[in-house]
């Protein structure tokens, strides 16, 4: 179920998810991205530019 409505995994698979959302009509996506690790602000960095990357 979490994967209907949740995107997780590495840059190209947020980008690839987020364009196929688009695609299907969704007109805002709204990513939030869930940092971890030693540098969170690269995380949140990462999934803005792979989704920016996808259009």
């Amino acid at each position: 179920m979490v994967d209907g409505i949740d995107v997780m995994g590495d840059a190209e698979l947020v980008g690839t998810m987020v364009k196929a959302y688009a695609d299907a009509g969704v007109d805002e996506p709204i990513v939030f991205a869930l940092p971890f690790g030693d540098d969170p602000m690269a995380i949140v960095d990462a999934t803005l530019k792979a989704v920016a990357a996808a259009f």
